[in-house]
């Protein structure tokens, strides 16, 4: 809603309220009195304006675009295939870049390889076309491409290249991977020889909000959790779009084989620029096909000879990289350290769990009733019991504007 007058006896939970409605005290960051302030400084744009759409994108501060702006004005960036000054602070500014983003998600170049891409669309795309599918023939089944039916549409998308390469498809609800039995890793056999398969779910869902376990990356590729009966080896895409925005991931934990990201959902800016994060121990078994300007060492026109590059990320980034959105996102990661207190996104975390304790209480008391009273208690037990789910109510704030 912009450029409205506010609604009729409309006004905010009061901040004091919201700091001191939860036995344990929230925590929230910015210190008491100090939220107003960062808001008209950071997002004065927002004035007049309630935004309600953050897993959309994120709002980008204004600290932000002037630091990265003021970068711009005061040094030269050439293009990073180059070879003269200008181009090399470009080189060595987007792998400072790089590694800063596995910093971020709290692994290092020696597991994880960054590539660069137009978005996490682009970045799925790439791992439908790369991954090293086995098509069935007399000696097995082949190759099989599961994802979970609460996937983005661009999770889906990636059976019809499977299907090209004659990759069966296997839609996998929710429920059958809770339900699924746990089985003894030892009793899933040895994989050698047998064909790669690629399980693909979201750490939290872009329809729903459902958060799912990140327990079952291990457990897929143990082949403990198994998303099909088929004997092969299991390979897992995490895509954490809609996750990395407001939750922390860490990779050294959770070691997904692929994980691809929009950065504007976590910085608001730039837009489109995303990226993949490769897990090194499958890089290798990558299959390429095509290759553009900056990924052939050595290449002759007339005859079919080709030198791919010897990095990783150079192999797969076609063409030159958008590198000063690469750059605007060292100023997004500084912003994000400033204004939340941390270097991740671990801050945002708390918060929020702070602001969702508050609103279920706020529920209960509002409502009413014993049964109300124990709702934070019953989402407790549901999510521990099957996992998490969203509970969708159409809220009566701000003195009766309605957010569904």
């Amino acid at each position: 809603m912009a450029g409205g007058a506010a609604h009729p006896g409309a006004e905010l939970l009061p901040f004091a309220r919201f700091l001191d409605s939860s036995l344990q005290p929230l925590v929230y960051g910015y210190g008491r009195g100090t939220l107003h302030e960062l808001r008209a400084r950071e997002f004065g744009r927002l004035a007049g304006t309630v935004y309600l759409d953050h897993a959309g994108t994120t709002l980008f501060p204004q600290s932000q675009i002037t630091s990265f702006m003021k970068d711009l004005m005061e040094n030269v960036y050439g293009n990073p295939h180059s070879q003269n000054i200008s181009s090399k602070l470009t080189h060595d500014t987007v792998e400072q870049v790089r590694f800063r983003i596995l910093a971020h998600f709290h692994t290092s170049p020696e597991d994880y390889t960054v590539i660069f891409t137009s978005g996490s669309t682009a970045a799925l795309k790439l791992v439908a076309e790369a991954f090293p599918w086995v098509s069935p023939g007399p000696e097995g089944s082949g190759s099989c491409f599961c994802y979970l039916t609460d996937s983005h549409t661009s999770v889906v998308g990636m059976r019809k290249i499977t299907a090209a390469m004659n990759v069966s498809s296997i839609p996998v609800r929710p429920e059958d991977m809770w339900s699924a039995e746990r089985q003894d890793a030892a009793a899933a056999g040895d994989p050698a020889g047998q064909p790669p398969h690629l399980f693909c779910y979201p750490a939290q869902s872009n329809f729903s909000g459902t958060r799912y376990p990140l327990s079952w990356i291990g457990e897929v590729k143990s082949g403990q959790r198994r998303p099909a009966s088929r004997p092969g080896k299991w390979f897992v895409l995490l895509d954490a779009a809609a996750f990395v925005g407001t939750s922390p991931l860490d990779l050294s934990v959770h070691q997904a084989d692929f994980v691809p990201i929009s950065f504007y959902k976590i910085f608001g800016f730039p837009t489109g620029l995303g990226a993949l994060l490769v897990n090194n121990r499958l890089a290798a078994l990558l299959r390429k096909t095509y290759f553009g300007g900056g990924t052939a060492a050595a290449y002759l026109a007339g005859d079919d000879f080709y030198v791919p590059r010897e990095s990783v990320a150079e192999r797969f980034e076609d063409g030159t990289i958008s590198f000063l959105d690469v750059i605007a996102l060292k100023h997004g990661f500084d912003a994000l350290e400033r204004l939340t207190g941390s270097p991740g996104t671990d801050g945002i975390q708390i918060r929020r769990e702070s602001v969702r304790e508050m609103s279920n209480r706020q529920l209960c008391t509002d409502s009413g009733g014993a049964d109300s009273e124990q709702l934070p208690e019953m989402i407790l037990q549901q999510e521990q019991e099957t996992g998490p789910f969203s509970l969708s109510l159409s809220l009566s704030l701000f003195g009766g504007l309605k957010i569904f």
